[in-house]
């Protein structure tokens, strides 16, 4: 049986306030694509297909999109979890209908322990589904006192989920910071500090761990791999090759299949002059983040940018650090536009650009306050 792992598809994400959406789109397609010329049996899904537990229809209409392209169309069985990002109860709803269409879903520890088994050509395959949980949910749930992840870990394996089949192959798919993984930029929820990191020897009586919630592809044990996110969704991620993985279960062989984002993200780093000629002479589609390194960027300046990099997300000044005598003069602020001023502001103050809701509401605010009007 041939058995496709991936994870953290986040969809629904936004890049610094770009929406990501189409991008994911294509993903979608090439997943479908690659299921169908590898013949693959099934699909894992290791939690965080939503970025948000509540996000917009045409983020569910992608959703839909994905299960039927993989379930209804060609067949495939798609088991997946729940992570940390997801809203468990609706990303489980209707259950049973889903199973007929070849989706299973493991949302909350509540609704039970999910272990399915496959039987086709060769060894008969089990998948056991573990959703993102907390340790007060186990305690609920067992009685036990677990003080930490990994104790709730070792409780779930040991008394919950059902034992993994001798002679057979196991196959857990999990939502967990394993001990030794490396994190991203976007791990934006993923806690480092030991309370909340398990080891992987937990998991060694599975022939294979499909691992999500950290976005970085890596393996982290001796049967144990995180998938990584499909497509880069943060800068630390912008030189990471993605992939998915195919596991073989017969004899547990694995491949890396490379994909090819649909976009670049980039970052350039120089002097203001250096970075406008190289602008003036190599425009780009990228998504681009610029730093000037000795000077303030001014209205025209930006404009300039933003003329030659359609997808510039953040020109930014690191030549004054906050609280140097450095600032604006009150005439210069006054030449600056309210999106420069904005952005100048929150990278100073917070290293970040702002987001797009930010932007509009601060654009509404200047335009009462011009009006002399209240919000």
């Amino acid at each position: 049986m041939r058995l496709l792992h991936t994870s953290d598809l986040h969809l629904g994400i936004s890049l610094m306030g770009r929406s990501l959406l189409e991008h994911q789109r294509y993903l979608i397609e090439e997943l479908a694509k690659t299921v169908r010329q590898e013949r693959i049996d099934a699909v894992l899904i290791s939690g965080d297909l939503f970025d948000r537990s509540v996000v917009a229809a045409e983020v569910i209409e992608l959703y839909n999109e994905l299960a039927t392209k993989l379930c209804i169309k060609q067949g495939v069985k798609v088991f997946a979890i729940a992570g940390n990002h997801d809203g468990a109860e609706r990303l489980a709803s209707c259950g049973a209908l889903l199973e007929r269409a070849g989706l299973y879903v493991a949302g909350r520890l509540r609704e039970g322990p999910r272990h399915i088994r496959l039987e086709q050509q060769g060894t008969p395959v089990n998948f056991f589904l573990l959703p993102y949980f907390n340790v007060d949910e186990v305690r609920s749930l067992t009685g036990k006192p677990a003080r930490d992840m990994q104790e709730a870990l070792d409780i779930l394996l040991a008394d919950w989920m059902p034992a993994p089949v001798p002679g057979e192959r196991n196959i857990l798919l999990a939502h967990l910071f394993v001990r030794g993984g490396l994190t991203a930029g976007s791990d934006r929820t993923a806690i480092i500090g030991g309370a909340a990191v398990v080891g992987a020897q937990s998991m060694q009586a599975f022939d294979y761990v499909a691992l999500g919630h950290l976005h970085a592809p890596q393996k982290v044990g001796k049967n144990a791999y995180y998938s990584g996110t499909p497509l880069p969704y943060s800068f630390s991620e912008k030189n990471q090759q993605k992939h998915f993985l195919v596991l073989d279960t017969e004899d547990l062989s694995l491949r890396e299949l490379p994909i090819h984002a649909p976009y670049c993200l980039r970052e350039e780093r120089g002097t203001l002059e250096a970075l406008k000629k190289q602008a003036a002479e190599h425009p780009s589609q990228d998504y681009l983040r610029l730093e000037v390194t000795d000077a303030r960027i001014a209205k025209e300046d930006y404009e300039f940018f933003r003329a030659a990099y359609p997808n510039l997300l953040l020109a930014y000044s690191s030549a004054y650090a906050p609280g140097e005598e450095a600032a604006l003069s009150p005439e210069q602020v006054e030449q600056l536009s309210a999106e420069v001023i904005l952005r100048e502001f929150l990278q100073e103050q917070e290293g970040r650009s702002p987001s797009q809701g930010e932007m509009q509401w601060f654009l509404r605010a200047m335009e009462y306050a011009e009006k002399g009007a209240l919000l």
